[in-house]
């Protein structure tokens, strides 16, 4: 469970630290009476971290102590080092001469800070207020951490700093209204009155509800609510409301592509593509960088939207959120919308209030997902560029969320197994899924996906076919499919697929990577051949070819692996050096593992006799060392540095291999936003005497068995935490 989540009905284990026993007392009462019925007192901070390691807390109030062994500033740095303490929060007990090692502790994850000496009544009014903030921010501790930070950085008259706190969080928090006032509050602090005027004129423009709080902010700054520049700068846009560098809009008609490429100009958006046809569209996108946003109508010449949204996610483009604006959807484009993760549909016309919430919502969604659809969109997009650590951080917000199915998570759960080589738990989980409803598309796929590497061929094709009865004009499914029915042993079967997916996109690049995949799989090396010469981007089959040789050594297949490198190698063009060692060198390294060693060295002096090429170094070190264990007979092991795979959307097999006791696990990487400023602010200014001094020897820290087994500890029994 999340901390913001104990929050709410003061279920949060609070741990409080004072040397004083009378203080102790104190602050025990002060948190109790405000609703915290488990608070704990403790005279050390050392007695803190040993509780931490026993126990667990969720939220840890302490002194600097910068005199002493352990002090809060190391606290403040366990919660970012230690993965078990990820949700504990921790604030600082100060007085006045101690905000010196604010910065640094906000920069580390500290939550807030609380002014000492204080009272009972003034304590207690502290921390009422600590909780209606955290309240009003909606229990984001980011946002609560920030308004701490914020005043520290106002009283400190630090206001570049503050300019850049201000800026970094509306980079997390794109189009976010009360931020931009935030921004142009200190933007002003810092003398760019010009720069604080733009910036509300941005905000009034995102959210016309908060022109009366934008007027009164123009008032009190700058003595008028006139936000005009001057003539020279009138129209200057500072920074970028959305954080958005480059849109792509792909619409026939000409004042819909006008009206949206105005509204991104006033969002300070500078690089803008228009295209008015799918055909332009695809080849400015296929030559060029991946845009950070694209807007397209559906019904497109040339290229029609189905089959440009298909592309440009086969071209790996999965990060930047699609938005389709149309008023021609079907409900059977549903589907492949789905599939295709879809960020958002806009109905035409364009109302432009309506258009920039959407606008807003969607870029801020895909920055810190929260809604359950955006999450799935985002953990899927994160597979497919083989980002799994942070598939994984995603994953396990949304396994939290008890408002989500378990036949959904199960989903989730099987694509996770699947992109991490533990093809029978993505099946187990995706036949989990499917126990729920049948007309789960991705439980489908994904189940369709580990049956083919399982070699059970009969029942993918009908997974397949399910699903493609639901979203008929999905390319790479029916390349799926033909490669099936090849490995099957039916041609025909593999052919009359092959030739739907030619109907739906005649020159598509993947089309053509599939007819090559079934050539291959059917053992036809001369076609597979002129089919490889033709392919621009022969890296991407080969690359797939060897994940899969390697999905079938991982369950077992190993004359199934042998024989796919073997086809594959016949197939390659003899003038692709590069791409045959590649093969070759992967090849050896499979007979290694099978114990075939003496075919292994003649597939590496192979290598080495070819023209000199990326991989001739590698294959003469490896020879030598497996000659040298043949000549001993002797056993013989492949090192991690033995392995190659230079395409940078491939998977070794280390980058395989997981534990199946861990497929549905969460391997939490903290990202900015997950702990309240740390990876957000960054302090400008030089560490001091006294802050290297209390940081210069962090304590020891070691989690004890019962806190990983998730026991706690009362009077000194061990018990569980879910009985």
């Amino acid at each position: 469970m999340a901390i913001e989540t104990k929050f709410p009905d003061k279920s949060a284990k609070v741990l409080l630290v004072d040397s004083s026993g009378a203080v102790r007392q104190l602050l025990s009462e002060v948190a109790k009476s405000v609703g915290f019925t488990s608070a704990q007192a403790v005279a050390s901070i050392a007695d803190a971290h040993n509780i931490l390691e026993t126990d667990g807390a969720d939220w840890l109030i302490v002194p600097l102590s910068a005199d002493q062994p352990i002090n809060g500033m190391h606290t403040v740095r366990l919660v970012t080092s230690f993965y078990q303490l990820r949700n504990v929060r921790v604030s600082f007990l100060l007085d006045e001469k101690e905000t010196w090692c604010l910065p640094a502790a906000f920069e580390s994850g500290l939550l807030s800070y609380h002014s000492k000496p204080f009272t009972k009544d003034s304590l207690k009014k502290e921390l009422e207020d600590f909780m209606a903030t955290f309240e009003k921010y909606e229990w984001d501790g980011t946002l609560l951490s920030a308004h701490y930070l914020r005043k520290h950085l106002r009283n400190a008259k630090s206001t570049i700093e503050l300019v850049k706190l201000e800026k970094r969080l509306l980079d997390l928090f794109p189009g976010n209204a009360p931020q931009l006032l935030n921004l142009a509050f200190a933007q002003n602090l810092d003398g760019k009155i010009n720069e604080a005027k733009c910036t509300l004129k941005q905000a009034s423009f995102i959210n016309s509800s908060l022109s009366e709080d934008i007027d009164k902010m123009a008032q009190d700054l700058f003595g008028s609510t006139d936000l005009s520049l001057p003539p020279n700068e009138d129209g200057a846009v500072v920074g970028n409301v959305l954080g958005l560098n480059s849109v792509v809009i792909i619409d026939p008609e000409d004042h819909i592509r006008n009206e949206v490429k105005r509204i991104f100009e006033e969002l300070g958006v500078t690089s803008i593509q228009e295209f008015t046809s799918g055909d332009a569209a695809w080849e400015a996108i296929d030559s060029g960088e991946e845009p950070n946003l694209i807007i397209m109508e559906w019904r497109l010449q040339g290229i029609t939207g189905p089959l440009l949204i298909q592309r440009i996610r086969s071209k790996g483009f999965l990060k930047c959120p699609l938005i389709v604006q149309s008023s021609l959807l079907n409900p059977s484009d549903m589907p492949l919308i789905r599939e295709m993760g879809v960020a958002n549909i806009i109905q035409k016309p364009v109302e432009k209030e309506a258009f920039i919430k959407t606008i807003v919502w969607t870029v801020q969604q895909d920055r810190m997902p929260t809604e359950s659809q955006t999450l799935e969109t985002k953990i899927r997009a994160m597979i497919g560029i083989k980002n799994i650590g942070e598939a994984d951080t995603l994953a396990a917000r949304y396994f939290a969320d008890e408002s989500i199915g378990e036949g959904k998570k199960n989903v989730i759960r099987a694509e996770l197994a699947y992109a991490k080589g533990q093809y029978e738990g993505a099946r187990d989980f995706a036949i989990e899924s499917l126990k729920g409803t049948t007309e789960s598309i991705f439980a489908l796929n994904v189940l369709g996906k580990s049956l083919m590497v399982l070699r059970k061929f009969e029942q993918a094709l009908k997974c397949f076919q399910k699903a493609q009865s639901m979203s008929p004009i999905n390319l790479e499914r029916l390349i799926s499919m033909a490669e099936g029915e090849a490995e099957a042993g039916d041609l025909e079967a593999a052919n009359e697929a092959l030739a739907q997916a030619k109907d739906i996109d005649p020159s598509c690049e993947t089309v053509l990577e599939g007819a090559a995949k079934v050539a291959i799989a059917s053992g036809s090396s001369d076609s597979a051949k002129k089919m490889l010469g033709q392919i621009e981007a022969i890296g991407n089959v080969i690359s797939y070819l060897n994940n899969k040789a390697v999905a079938h050594a991982k369950c077992g297949l190993f004359d199934e692996s042998l024989e796919l490198y073997r086809k594959t190698l016949d197939s390659v063009p003899d003038d692709k050096f590069d791409v045959k060692a590649t093969v070759t060198y992967n090849y050896a390294l499979a007979k290694i593992r099978h114990n075939e060693l003496a075919d292994a060295l003649v597939d590496l002096d192979s290598i080495i006799k070819m023209p000199e090429n990326k991989i001739t170094k590698k294959a003469a070190s490896l020879k030598k060392r497996l000659q040298t264990a043949v000549a001993a007979n002797a056993a013989f092991a492949l090192n991690e540095s033995d392995q190659y795979n230079p395409s940078p959307t491939s998977t070794t097999d280390e980058e395989q291999a997981a534990d199946s006791s861990t497929i549905a696990s969460a391997i939490v990487q903290t990202t900015a936003g997950d702990l309240c400023c740390y990876m957000i602010y960054k302090s400008e200014a030089p560490p001091t005497d006294a802050l290297k001094k209390i940081m210069a020897t962090p304590p020891k820290f070691k989690f004890r068995k019962a806190i990983e087994r998730g026991e706690r500890f009362e009077n000194g029994d061990s018990k569980s935490k879910a009985s």
